[in-house]
């Protein structure tokens, strides 16, 4: 089973956002650091368009990460994750399931990867994907029906996403056979903007090591 960690160079909200420095390390380190830990991932892969970012890993990981130079038609602001998944499907033609970590939504607990792929293959699904149920709705939409009586809408955070392979080799994102994963708040936090990411610095290592 193979993890891919998206990590491209450019970022409109934050300049070198997937390098940005939290907790004394570049953000998409602590990724690499909890695939690395999976007891299920047995290839972790990091895939940028830049070179600068494909030299900082492969100085702190060496052979432990495998990296993948992005083209550039995968790697402009129009480019979906979808079609690199895709792409990492048709290279690694062996794999069963293939695991999207991406490294803008960091604060993962100890085991949580596993766990979550653990239930994904216990249940056979194409996806499984983590986040949360939410019933935050646009102002007005119920006119001011009680949340409680209302049903939840699910929101992925970022945070893990598992495809077997015949779904990301068809590049289906939303596969029919697909099932969430109830992650926690603070572990949701995905980082948008420059006030979460100085947030998530603040809080990070109080989290982490949970």
């Amino acid at each position: 089973m193979l993890a891919l960690i998206p990590a491209r160079g450019g970022s409109k909200g934050i300049p070198n956002k997937n390098t940005a420095v939290v907790a004394e390390k570049p953000l998409l380190f602590w990724s690499i650091d909890r695939s690395l830990e999976s007891k299920n991932i047995t290839k972790t892969i990091v895939s940028s368009d830049s070179d600068d970012i494909l030299s900082i890993v492969k100085d702190a990981y060496g052979s432990s990460v495998e990296l993948h130079k992005r083209s550039k038609d995968l790697a402009s602001d129009d480019s979906k994750t979808v079609d690199l998944l895709q792409h990492i499907a048709e290279l690694y033609k062996l794999t069963d399931h293939i695991v999207l970590l991406q490294p803008t939504s960091p604060m993962r607990r100890i085991g949580f990867i596993d766990d979550l792929i653990n239930a994904h293959i216990s249940a056979g699904n194409d996806l499984t994907v983590s986040g949360y149920y939410s019933t935050d709705f646009p102002f007005g939409k119920y006119n001011n029906i009680p949340r409680q009586n209302l049903s939840a809408l699910f929101y992925d955070d970022g945070s893990v996403y598992v495809f077997k392979y015949s779904a990301a080799r068809a590049g289906n994102w939303i596969p029919e056979n697909w099932a969430p994963y109830v992650n926690d708040f603070p572990y949701t936090m995905e980082i948008d903007t420059k006030d979460e990411l100085e947030l998530i610095r603040e809080i990070f290592l109080k989290y982490y090591k949970l």
